[in-house]
Formats: C-alpha cells, sequence, structure tokens
C-alpha cells in the first residue's frame, strides 16, 4: 500500500515595514554589534539585512548626486568675444573687454 501526503503549501513571504528596516539597520550601526547577532534577534536571515543595507547606500546614492554644470555653445553659434584676424594670429578677445582693445589694435597700425 502506498500512502499519499499532502503537499506542503508554500510559506508566504513577509513583509518589514520601513520602520523595521531602519530600526534593525540602525541596531547594526552600533558599536560592538554584528549583523549575525541583530539578525538572530529580530528571527530573520542575516542575508535580508545585508540586502537591506545595500538598498540604503544605493537611494543614498542617488539622492546625493551633485548636479555638475555642462558648458553649452551659445545659440546661432555666436559667443561673447570678438575674434580679431591677422596674418599669422588670431586673437579672441572679451567683447566685455573691448575698450582694453582699441590701444593695441591702434598699435598693430605704427
Amino acid at each position: 500500500m502506498s500512502e499519499i501526503i499532502p503537499a506542503k503549501t508554500p510559506a508566504k513571504r513577509r513583509r518589514y515595514s520601513p520602520e523595521l528596516k531602519a530600526k534593525i539597520l540602525k541596531e547594526c550601526l552600533e558599536p560592538g554589534t554584528s549583523v549575525a547577532s541583530v539578525a538572530l534577534q529580530h528571527g530573520i536571515n542575516a542575508n535580508l539585512i545585508h540586502k537591506w543595507r545595500r538598498e540604503a547606500e544605493g537611494k543614498r546614492k542617488l539622492t546625493e548626486q551633485k548636479f555638475v554644470p555642462v558648458p553649452l555653445p551659445t545659440p546661432g553659434g555666436t559667443t561673447n568675444d570678438v575674434v580679431f584676424e591677422l596674418p599669422g594670429i588670431k586673437v579672441r578677445w572679451p567683447l566685455a573687454q573691448i575698450d582694453l582693445a582699441i590701444p593695441w589694435l591702434r598699435s598693430l597700425q605704427s
């Protein structure tokens, strides 16, 4: 005779609140505390705590990203510089200081 053994129902996943995760992660930061000991206290697997730590670190890195300015060309290809092209030389002069370029240009005439 054979015996029919009923199949085990799969265990449902436990869900942990963000508050509990934060509390557990904070406990792991205490000096002299190991992740394994905290996991044992709460009856969870230490690998799960390590996963939460990686996730928290990833979120922290995303929020810490800084804006990096990228210089863009001005519309229409114009710049705030004046370009003087002379035989064998090309000089780019800031438009804001064009008054200083006038004496230099006059000195070239003589």
